[in-house]
C-alpha cells in the first residue's frame, strides 16, 4: 500500500495539503531564512544585530519576521559584485 510522500515524513494529511509559500508565511526559522536568502549564518546574525531583519521570540525559539526578510532583500541595493553590507 502506498502512502502519500508528506505522510511517510510524520506529516498529517492536512498540513500535507495546506503549504503556504514562503512570502505568504509570517515567520520561519533562522536556517530558513539563510536558505531562501542565500545567506550563511554569520552575515545573517551580522544582520540582525544591525537591526536589518526583525525577529521575535517564542519562548525559546527565535523566528525571522519573513515581511522584514522580504523587505530587507527588495531594499538592498544591487552591486556588481554580489556583496551585501561591505564597505
Amino acid at each position: 500500500m502506498k502512502r502519500e510522500i508528506g505522510l511517510e515524513r510524520g506529516h498529517s494529511q492536512a498540513s500535507a495539503q495546506s503549504i503556504v509559500p514562503f512570502e505568504q508565511r509570517p515567520t520561519c526559522t533562522i536556517a530558513q531564512a539563510c536558505n531562501a536568502a542565500g545567506l550563511g549564518k554569520t552575515k545573517f546574525y551580522e544582520l540582525l544585530g544591525q537591526g536589518r531583519i526583525e525577529t521575535l521570540w517564542v519562548g525559546r525559539r527565535r523566528l525571522v519576521r519573513v515581511r522584514s526578510l522580504l523587505h530587507f532583500l527588495d531594499s538592498a541595493p544591487a552591486d556588481k559584485q554580489g556583496d551585501i553590507g561591505r564597505g
